[in-house]
């Protein structure tokens, strides 16, 4: 696995051009913050994989507003304790062609969930122990990213995966930063996309 070199997103360049969609991962924490809440998929592109709660911002929202209406609207819970913690770019070819798909998603931490989490035809949630967290039925980049964000520690990464079908890293590139620098990249970010 190769990181990307200074030219990458991770060094804070973000095209608006090359950006498809903003989305969001948010990890539920329980009260005692030893319990993370997470979704398996029954079918669709992730299917057989453990996420975290997932949506997409709308415009005209900031990403904490995204966030506390994602973990509502999708999982039947709220908290008062939402932080963003890592800013995300992937991309990923999406023909032969040399054609590329790039998003940016954002880590969110909801310490403290209240509510019962929302169970689907498609979504099957689960408390797993964050000690126990089952990297090897999530995406490949889920093991890194993880533990700096249920730490609280701020970061930034690029992910670039071979293709949309597998679950393999071409290369990959995460910084942790101050979280004064996340807060400025998310707001520039929100400026442009949302």
């Amino acid at each position: 696995m190769n990181a990307l070199d200074a030219t990458s997103p991770a060094t804070l360049s973000v095209d608006k051009r090359a950006i498809t969609k903003v989305s969001l991962v948010i990890l539920p924490l329980d009260i005692t913050g030893k319990k993370l809440c997470l979704y398996f998929h029954k079918e669709g592109p992730h299917q057989g994989k453990y996420l975290g709660v997932w949506g997409s911002a709308t415009k005209g929202e900031t990403v904490l507003q995204a966030a506390h209406r994602i973990l509502k609207d999708e999982a039947s819970l709220e908290s008062d304790a939402i932080v963003v913690v890592g800013m995300n770019s992937f991309i990923q070819p999406v023909d032969d062609e040399g054609s590329v798909e790039e998003w940016l998603e954002y880590s969110v931490v909801a310490r403290g969930v209240r509510g019962t989490p929302k169970s689907t035809s498609a979504l099957e949630p689960s408390w797993v122990d964050v000690e126990a967290i089952p990297y090897d039925k999530m995406w490949a980049d889920d093991f890194h990213w993880f533990p700096p964000a249920l730490q609280g520690t701020p970061f930034v990464a690029v992910w670039q995966f071979v293709n949309s079908q597998d679950n393999k890293m071409e290369q990959y590139d995460i910084r942790h930063v101050a979280q004064e620098e996340l807060q400025r990249r998310t707001a520039a970010a929100e400026q442009l996309f949302l």
